[in-house]
């Protein structure tokens, strides 16, 4: 998969989740290299929470899938915060 589109597929992620913010994260994402890690770090972290809850089928994935949960709410908030910082800065 190209850089190209791994952005793409990170872009779509977080634009679902923040949808009133979409062209905002277009453009972070194009000019901000800690906002793009973010976006990818939350990718990574959605990716592995969706594949250990469908591989998980006993109760020694469960501490993992909190894991993953709590990291991706947590980049959601740095997301989030981030998207607030640049709508009061224009």
């Amino acid at each position: 998969m190209t850089h190209t589109a791994r952005v793409r597929v990170d872009l779509a992620q977080i634009v679902k989740r923040f949808p009133d913010d979409a062209a905002l994260v277009r453009e972070l994402v194009l000019r901000d290299e800690m906002f793009r890690a973010m976006c990818e770090d939350h990718a990574l972290a959605s990716e592995t929470l969706a594949r250990l809850q469908l591989l998980s089928r006993n109760e020694s994935q469960s501490g993992k899938i909190a894991d993953c949960r709590e990291l991706t709410a947590e980049l959601e908030l740095e997301i989030s915060a981030a998207l607030q910082r640049a709508r009061t800065s224009r």
